[in-house]
C-alpha cells in the first residue's frame, strides 16, 4: 500500500465518520448514473439496441413499459451465429452487484430460452437457464438473472455471456441494466468539491480531508 492509500485510510479510521449505502443504476443503453461508464457490448453486429419496443428484426417482443427506461439490448444465439459468443462488459467499484434482465416465461417453443454465462474477474461464478413454458401466447418478465453480495470492496469487472461455453443450443438474452452498490462516507474532494465514495480513495487523483458537514 502507498503512504498515500494508507495516511486516507489513517484519517479516516482515525476520525468520526458516516457511511451511506449507494445504490449506482447503469442502464443498457444510458451511461452509469455515477461514472459516466457504459455497458460495453462486443461484437457489436450481435447485439441490438431496442429504444421503447421499437425493432423491426428483433425475435422478441416484450412490452417497453416493463423494462427500466423502456430501453434493452437483444442477443440472438441461433444456430446462424455459430462461432459468435456475443458478451455484455461492465466495469465498477463495489461490494455488490445485481444484473436485471427480460426473460420470457411463456412461449409457443423454447427458441427464446435463455442461457447465460457470468464471470467476474477473469473467474466464472454462475450460470442462469430459463426455458419458457410452452404457451401459445409470449409472457416476459424481469428477472435479476445474476446477483453477487459477497466480493471484497473494490474494482470489478463483469462479463455476461450470451450461451454457456461447450453447450449448443439458441438462447436469446434481453438484457435491462446493472445495480451495483458503494459507500458514501463523509470525507472531502478537495479537487472536485464534492463528497467521496469510499471505493474513491483507490483513485491516487484523489486528495481528501475530514468533512465538518454535509452538503448533502
Amino acid at each position: 500500500m502507498s503512504p498515500y492509500f494508507a495516511s486516507a485510510w489513517i484519517l479516516l479510521l482515525s476520525q468520526a465518520v458516516w457511511a451511506l449505502n449507494v445504490t449506482s443504476y447503469a442502464d443498457d443503453t444510458f451511461a452509469d448514473l455515477v461514472t459516466g461508464h457504459h455497458i460495453q457490448y462486443t461484437p457489436a453486429h450481435a447485439w441490438k439496441a431496442v429504444n421503447n419496443g421499437n425493432c423491426t428484426n428483433c425475435v422478441s417482443r416484450p412490452i417497453a413499459s416493463i423494462a427500466y427506461n423502456r430501453t434493452w439490448h437483444e442477443s440472438d444465439l441461433s444456430a446462424s451465429s455459430q462461432g459468435v459468443t456475443p458478451k455484455a462488459t461492465f466495469s465498477f467499484v463495489g461490494e455488490s452487484i445485481f444484473v436485471y434482465c427480460i426473460v420470457q416465461q411463456l412461449g409457443p417453443d423454447l427458441s427464446a430460452s435463455s442461457y447465460m454465462h457470468f464471470v467476474l474477474d477473469g473467474n466464472h461464478t454462475s450460470d442462469f437457464i430459463m426455458l419458457p413454458t410452452i404457451n401459445d401466447e409470449p409472457s416476459y418478465v424481469p428477472v435479476a438473472v445474476y446477483v453477487n453480495t459477497s466480493m471484497p470492496m473494490g474494482n470489478h469487472t463483469l462479463e455476461i455471456f450470451n450461451g454457456i461455453p461447450g453447450k449448443s443450443h439458441a438462447s436469446v438474452l434481453l438484457l435491462d441494466y446493472i445495480v451495483y452498490i458503494n459507500f458514501k462516507l463523509d470525507a472531502f474532494d478537495d479537487k472536485n468539491n464534492r463528497h467521496l465514495y469510499r471505493s474513491e480513495l483507490y483513485n491516487p487523483d484523489t486528495q481528501c480531508h475530514e468533512s465538518v458537514g454535509s452538503d448533502d
